[in-house]
């Protein structure tokens, strides 16, 4: 079966998704404040460990809302949403995040478990804080290059 496609309109509209994925990769700009705000959800939700039950479920409630609004405020500000990671480089500094922010909570829980003065637990609350502040300007930088490289 023979095709009717002119091989010069195809070069036309594949160097057209070159452009466009140039100009999606512009657009995803993260403003000044998300990292901050989104570093210290974080951090809350390692602190939320050593709390008692029913306010460290409290805090984890109120930690998740805000994850939530934090993303839909995104969504809203710049018309732009992405559900999920576009490549390794994402892939790997998304997961270096979540790492941490697991084993942030297990290190207050085992802190709480020890008895050791709760003041340790701004350790594992910091670490947190300052990942999520590190890699989240960076895990921004490679969502724009894997948009134009795909």
């Amino acid at each position: 079966m023979a095709s009717n496609v002119d091989p010069q309109d195809a070069r036309r509209a594949l160097s057209g998704l070159d452009t466009d994925r140039a100009r999606l990769a512009a657009k995803v700009v993260t403003p000044r404040w998300y990292h901050p705000v989104y570093a210290s959800i974080l951090a809350g939700l390692v602190l939320s460990q050593a709390l008692p039950p029913f306010y460290g479920l409290t805090v984890v409630i109120v930690g998740l809302i805000g994850l939530i609004a934090l993303r839909i405020a995104y969504d809203r500000r710049y018309g732009i949403s992405f559900t999920k990671v576009t490549g390794r480089r994402t892939r790997t500094l998304m997961f270096s995040v979540i790492g941490v922010l697991v084993a942030g909570m297990i290190a207050s829980r085992v802190i709480v478990a020890t008895g050791a003065s709760l003041w340790w637990v701004l350790v594992p609350a910091a670490i947190a804080f300052v990942t999520a502040l590190v890699l989240g300007p960076r895990y921004d930088d490679a969502l724009r290059r894997e948009i134009v490289a795909r």
